[in-house]
This record gives C-alpha cells, sequence and structure tokens, in this order.
C-alpha cells in the first residue's frame, strides 16, 4: 500500500479521536467506512501502536468510557504531526487527482500561484540532522548584493507563512540563526559529523515565539481582546499554543498569551485592526496604538 494511503487512514482515525468524545472502535470503523476505508480492530491497535512509535502521538483506552482518548501531554509534538498529517493527505489527494485526469485548476484555488522557494532543500537538510552533518550553505539576504558562505550545524525547519526556514548552529558566530530556504543559492553537506548538544534546544528557543524573529526577550503575558465575530475565528484558529480563554461572551473574547513581544506579533495585532484592543502589557498597547497613529499621518 502506499505511503500516503497510510497516512491517511492515520489522519482519519487521529482526526476522529481528537474531534469525538471518547470514540469506539466501532464509532472510528464507520468513519473509516465513509472514506471507503475498511478497517478491523487487529489493524485499529497495529496503526494505533505505529502512530505511537513513529510519530509519539499517544493514544489511551478507556475502559469505563468504552472510548478512545489523546493523551496530549504524552504526545511529542502532537500540533506538529496533525500539521504534517494534513499537508501530506493533501498531497496525495492531489497526486491521485492528477493520476485520474482531473483538471485541478478548475476545482481548486491556492491563495498564491507562487511556487514555495528553497522546498527542494528539505529532504537534504533533514537528511543531515538526522545524520548529524555538518552542512555549508551560500545565502543572500533580500538588502545584499552577493552571497555568503555560513557553516552550520542544522537544528530544525520552521514552516511561517508559505515559507520554510533552517534554525542551525553557525560555527563561524557561535550563535544559532535563522536562515530562510528561499534565499539559499548554495548547499553542500560537508560529511563531517557535528556534536548533536550544539543544537539540541533550538527548538525549545521558539516555543513562545510567534514567527521567525528571533527571541532575544523573554516571554511576557499579552492580553488581548476581541469583538464577538473576530472571536469566532481566534477560537478555531488561535494564534499560539499557549493561548488561553479569560472571557467569551456576547460582548468580546479576551485571551492570554505567554509569548515573545516581537516584530510578526505586533504585525498579527495590527492585522485585526478595531476589532481587537490590547489590554496588557501597557507599553505593547501604547506601541501599537503608536503604529496606527503614523499609518493615519502617512495617508
Amino acid at each position: 500500500m502506499k505511503i500516503h494511503h497510510v497516512i491517511n487512514r492515520y489522519y482519519l482515525i487521529i482526526n476522529k479521536i481528537r474531534s469525538s468524545h471518547y470514540p469506539s472502535f466501532e464509532e472510528i470503523r464507520d468513519q473509516l467506512a465513509s472514506h471507503d476505508i475498511d478497517i478491523s480492530f487487529r489493524t485499529l491497535q497495529r496503526d494505533l501502536q505505529n502512530i505511537r512509535n513513529e510519530f509519539g502521538i499517544e493514544v489511551v483506552y478507556n475502559k469505563t468510557k468504552n472510548g478512545y482518548s489523546i493523551n496530549t501531554e504524552e504526545s511529542s509534538d502532537y500540533e506538529y504531526f496533525m500539521r504534517f498529517f494534513e499537508m501530506t493527505v493533501m498531497s496525495g489527494t492531489l497526486t491521485d487527482s492528477l493520476k485520474t485526469g482531473a483538471n485541478i485548476s478548475r476545482h481548486i484555488s491556492f491563495d498564491t500561484i507562487e511556487p514555495m522557494q528553497g522546498v527542494e532543500f528539505i529532504g537534504k537538510i533533514l537528511f543531515a540532522i538526522d545524520q548529524q552533518l555538518k552542512i555549508k550553505i551560500k545565502y543572500q539576504r533580500f538588502n545584499d548584493d552577493m552571497p555568503f558562505e555560513a557553516n552550520l550545524a542544522p537544528g530544525f525547519l520552521k514552516e511561517y507563512q508559505k515559507r520554510w526556514y533552517l534554525i542551525a548552529w553557525n560555527f563561524d558566530l557561535e550563535a544559532f540563526r535563522t536562515y530562510g530556504l528561499d534565499r539559499i543559492k548554495g548547499f553542500e553537506i560537508t560529511g563531517e559529523n557535528y556534536n548533536p548538544k550544539l543544537v539540541s534546544g533550538c527548538k525549545d528557543i521558539f516555543d513562545h515565539v510567534i514567527g521567525i524573529g528571533f527571541p532575544d526577550k523573554e516571554p511576557e503575558m499579552i492580553e488581548l481582546s476581541f469583538d464577538k465575530e473576530q472571536g469566532k475565528y481566534i477560537k478555531t484558529l488561535p494564534l499560539h499554543k499557549s493561548q488561553t480563554i479569560l472571557v467569551d461572551s456576547e460582548k468580546e473574547l479576551r485571551i492570554l498569551l505567554k509569548v515573545v513581544p516581537n516584530y510578526e506579533l505586533s504585525q498579527k495585532i495590527m492585522s485585526y485592526g478595531d476589532r481587537v484592543k490590547v489590554i496588557r502589557p501597557e507599553w505593547l498597547r501604547k506601541e501599537i496604538i503608536k503604529a496606527f497613529e503614523n499609518f493615519i499621518k502617512k495617508n
């Protein structure tokens, strides 16, 4: 069986469990049957074991409720793998559509027709990370006329706003840096190993970050108030994994975030216009007000 068919089955299983209240085996089986997938109890147990071993998602069975649930505390990178599942399922669906001769352009629309630049490096970077191999890249910033060379220990990949970024230890600067894959002009795996301790904590650096702005501050508690209509979207598409709801009423949705204040956070807040109000911290509220005042002056 092709791998994307297996991933599709995994995705349907996990999505059913996370979107239902302790679904039973029969409910999971019926969900898959609606997608023309036949599954036995033994196959489900094998799939759950594979999902646990390969993706770190821990599914537990509750005898009292006769159903399954996801132990998110014991599931490493749960949200990341759900995103991976979605991307893989989408890719497989498009591939199958092409094979059947479907004219995709007539039935599906993407947000942009521009291809994602630099994705050809993803496989090589993942290989280098897995094998703990140093890489050498030629990198050209947007404002630079010429590329420069960087010797790196690759740490992890991060996708943000339709661009992929590599977070890596720069041996010359002796510090972590972020590199947009679309700005890489040359790529080489040197064959020389690096100490994995160099990058062991680089992913944790971004736990409290929105976007890819390298954090040079400590996270703060950010309290935001949205009007009722915008609040509906904020509940279904949280701004950050730390988001908690303080108030959910007919007048407002008030949330609390624990994030590092950076450029991306300010831009995100400003994108909601008059549908959002910064409650705290006071300095951020004043900064957003000043930014809008400057905008008005220029227009």
